[in-house]
């Protein structure tokens, strides 16, 4: 029963870290004028990852 607690438990702490990431590469992102030019596939990019984390949790 611990083994698949504590693989439920990991797996939400790598989904909060990686958002938590993204949310602060979207901040530094979007306060950097210099940046913009491959803003749009970095977006792209990010919407996909966590559309893929959704679909894993569902």
């Amino acid at each position: 029963m611990c083994k698949a607690t504590c693989f439920l438990e990991g797996m939400l702490l790598g989904v909060a870290a990686g958002i938590g990431i993204t949310v602060a590469g979207k901040m530094m992102i979007d306060n950097s004028k210099k940046l913009t030019k491959g803003k749009k596939s970095l977006e792209k990019a990010v919407s996909e990852f966590v559309d893929g984390i959704q679909t894993m949790i569902k």
